[in-house]
């Protein structure tokens, strides 16, 4: 089975895909397991609870370490402003 990562999680795109590897529909995918990384993850550890979801509270902008998976979505706000 494939690993999922979604940088971003905690986002809309981040609890849809939950929904859906929920339902079951993700599995036609061959996705069997779901890495979520965001900077504010304990808001979906509450929502969502199911041994095959992983969640990695992150912070992209001051790592370059991402956990290893065959299927990435990067769903995550750019966290860096620009000046004006």
């Amino acid at each position: 089975m494939k690993t999922l990562l979604v940088l971003g999680g905690s986002g809309f795109i981040g609890q849809a895909i939950l929904k859906e590897f929920y339902s079951g529909k993700l599995k036609k995918f061959g996705i069997g397991k779901i890495i979520l990384v965001s900077r504010n993850i304990h808001k979906l550890k509450k929502k969502f609870i199911k041994k095959n979801i992983i969640y990695k509270s992150l912070d992209l902008s001051k790592t370059k370490k991402i956990p290893n998976a065959n299927i990435i979505i990067h769903a995550a706000e750019n966290s860096i402003k620009k000046k004006n």
